[in-house]
């Protein structure tokens, strides 16, 4: 894990490189749709939660994008790619860009599309609406609990990488313990919650409590003031520094998932669960902490919709009109525990 996603200050600087994808739609006035996906960045984001569709009607439109795609040696750790693809209407727009075998595709970010094509005497009108789904963030992430948590005064200190009082430690530590700890109770009762909603409800409201706090408390007790200290004098002292990756026993994010990996199947199994329904809540567990890392990792990532409709487009919520062609674009962060819709209309004479 990169020493910045592990340190318990989000708002510090950050090591990630940033990932840009351009998602360009053409409508024709038969219905049919032409994409093409470009996407920029370092190879290892491209690698990482299927930022670029690489499957089904998907093909490389370039050498590199094929060498790529292939596992052929490729020269620059910085790439461009590009990818494209044909489908008949709007409604075979796959809603999610990683694979049909990948068991958390749903994890990762979905686009819901629909076309509405409506004829008035000589005109058409085509109504174009996507939804980029909303990924679950404030509560699942400590480090959005713990930037939540500051004050002015221990916001400032920390942008400016100076000292803390002991009194100002033991304010971070407590911050830092409770982020851990509430995130923790957070992705656990989604995944539990599952047994009423999902299942056959054969959890005890009091059990399911304990299970929660047993497991964040054994979280709790690992957030310990001499790792903090470690990981801020790292932060301060890059030059000591000889990597990005911080060390294993100093990556809360690590250690609470190992924790948590731990402790949760044993609390289970010690209120007597049946083992299949154990084994439903742990696969939903593992959702869950693929789900927070892809939305970790859409904060440094910036999205582009360009869509050209049959006609003239007259309306929408878009950014700018570009060559005839509606365009939106979003910080990946913009999609943190909300939807975001983008609509355009044309007329078609």
């Amino acid at each position: 894990m990169l020493l910045s996603r592990a340190l318990p200050f989000a708002l510090l600087a950050s090591f990630a490189a940033c990932l840009e994808v351009e998602e360009d739609v053409t409508v024709r006035s038969d219905g049919s749709v032409v994409v093409v996906v470009k996407a920029k960045g370092d190879r290892a984001d491209l690698e990482d939660g299927f930022p670029v569709p690489t499957w089904g009607a998907w093909r490389g439109a370039d050498k590199t994008t094929v060498d790529w795609l292939c596992g052929a040696p490729v020269d620059p750790e910085s790439l461009e790619v590009e990818l494209e693809a044909e489908f008949r209407d709007v409604a075979e727009l796959p809603q999610y860009w990683a694979p049909p075998g990948e068991p958390y595709r749903s994890a990762g970010l979905s686009r819901t599309t629909e076309l509405d094509v409506t004829c008035k005497g000589s005109k058409t009108i085509y109504v174009f609406t996507r939804v980029v789904g909303t990924r679950r963030f404030a509560d699942w992430s400590p480090s959005a609990r713990i930037d939540a948590g500051l004050d002015d005064e221990l916001r400032g200190i920390l942008e400016a990488r100076g000292d803390l009082s002991e009194e100002q430690w033991k304010h971070v530590t407590a911050l830092v313990r409770a982020a851990y700890e509430d995130a923790t109770r957070a992705v656990l009762r989604s995944a539990l919650a599952g047994v009423y909603t999902r299942g056959a409800a054969e959890l005890g409201v009091d059990e399911f409590e304990h299970v929660v706090e047993r497991v964040a408390l054994a979280v709790g007790r690992e957030i310990l003031e001499p790792r903090l200290h470690t990981l801020y004098f790292m932060l301060r002292h890059p030059e000591d520094r000889q990597r990005e990756e911080v060390p294993a026993q100093l990556d809360l994010d690590a250690i609470t998932r190992k924790v948590v990996r731990q402790e949760f199947p044993a609390a289970l199994e010690a209120i007597g669960l049946a083992e299949g329904v154990r084994n439903a809540v742990l696969e939903s567990l593992e959702w869950s902490f693929t789900a927070l890392d892809q939305t970790t990792d859409l904060g440094d990532e910036s999205l582009a919709l360009r869509l050209a409709l049959p006609g003239r487009i007259v309306d929408g919520n878009f950014d700018s009109l570009s060559d005839g062609r509606a365009v939106w674009k979003l910080d990946g962060s913009e999609l943190h525990d909300r939807d975001v819709v983008l609509r355009a209309v044309s007329v078609l004479e």
